[in-house]
């Protein structure tokens, strides 16, 4: 079996060799080959160079290091141009993270081997810190491991995505098509390229195939916390909002009658809480951004926009299963229009309301599961 270990990268040079190093001190049978396959575009850190002496030193690193292109395309895309076509498997990870264990590749392999009479496309590697070590596998198809665990938990963070090469490539090559709406003018434009748009192709190209969820630790961030270069990153690539397009992405997938179900609750699980809770709290965070002048706040642009998001969040009810929830969230929509309306009647300038606002938005984010992914029976 051939397996690569795939990086993106992008000005993270001293992160990049713990990543590069952790595949390096693998320790696997005869059975595997082991590869590291690395993009990097635009770096300007020192990045570059070092990709070159890596690349010179192992015959087992391949490396895309085309600084020119300077993100003309999504840099996943690059990555999969240059997968090399007799690798079986392909194992997405940040720049930012490492293999915790020295056989977590070999644990992987082997899971994959004991299924292969399944349709087998898709395995979710377990963060460590959100893994309560069990042993315990779950197959079943996409769709329905997202029902179980969440969509974000299973597809959404890359360093736990393991994908069969033919799915892997065609769900980075669906990325080029829209990458280039990450910076538009127009809502309707950003609202094409979400902050989980892998996730979204992924799902596609998965969709009816099984998948394989191992509850053990196998992979790891390296900061234990968010950094303030991270911050950086998430507001210069619009990270806060393109998080809600992630129910435009949801409802597009069923529209394309990709979904032969209803949606449970968990389905939309992120992290602790909930995708729609992430969203009200972004837009309830939006009407009292300190940063932003009275004139910005009153303006038809913003206003619109920020009642077309509110719309935007309401149209996943369409996918849910339980009444309950859709009623939820009813509830949340109609008391988020009632304190935005005061507020806007109040030219903005009413602090009890902008108070009210801020105590539902600290609400709303309140820990609904354990922070593992597993949870306890």
């Amino acid at each position: 079996m051939k397996i690569a270990i795939a990086i993106p990268t992008y000005n993270r040079v001293e992160y990049l060799r713990k990543a590069v190093q952790s595949v390096l001190d693998q320790v696997h049978d005869h059975g595997v080959e082991l590869y590291v396959v690395i993009s990097n575009i635009a770096s300007t850190d020192g990045t570059g160079g070092y990709l070159d002496q890596l690349n010179s030193d192992h015959e087992t690193v391949i490396v895309y290091n085309q600084p020119e292109d300077n993100r003309k395309y999504p840099n996943p895309y690059f990555l999969a141009s240059v997968i090399p076509e007799d690798i079986d498997w392909v194992w997405l990870m940040g720049d930012d993270d490492y293999l915790m264990q020295q056989n977590s590749v070999q644990v992987v392999s082997e899971h994959i081997k004991g299924h292969q009479e399944k349709d087998l496309c898709f395995l979710h590697a377990c963060q460590g810190r959100r893994s309560r070590s069990t042993g315990q596998v779950r197959v079943a198809e996409i769709f329905d491991l997202c029902n179980e665990f969440g969509y974000h938990e299973m597809l959404g963070w890359f360093s736990s995505i393991v994908l069969r090469r033919n799915e892997f490539v065609a769900s980075m090559n669906d990325l080029r098509e829209i990458h280039h709406y990450t910076h538009s003018d127009t809502l309707e434009g950003r609202s094409e390229y979400s902050s989980y748009a892998h996730s979204a192709k992924i799902l596609k190209n998965c969709v009816g195939k099984d998948g394989l969820f191992i509850d053990l630790p196998l992979v790891e961030p390296q900061d234990e916390e968010g950094t303030a270069e991270t911050d950086r990153r998430w507001k210069a690539e619009n990270t806060p909002e393109r998080t809600l397009f992630v129910a435009d992405d949801l409802c597009r997938l069923n529209e394309m009658g990709l979904f032969k179900k209803k949606c449970s609750r968990v389905f939309f699980r992120y992290l602790t809480y909930h995708f729609w809770d992430l969203w009200f709290n972004y837009l309830m965070h939006e009407l009292i951004d300190g940063n932003k002048t009275v004139s910005e706040l009153s303006s038809k642009m913003f206003l619109n926009e920020w009642t077309t998001n509110v719309e935007r969040i309401m149209k996943v009810t369409d996918l849910l299963d339980d009444p309950d929830d859709i009623k939820q969230l009813s509830y949340k929509r109609l008391s988020l229009k009632y304190l935005a309306n005061r507020l806007i009647e109040s030219h903005f300038s009413d602090p009890s309301i902008a108070s009210m606002i801020s105590d539902h938005a600290n609400l709303i984010t309140l820990s609904c599961y354990d922070y593992e992914m597993l949870q306890c029976q």
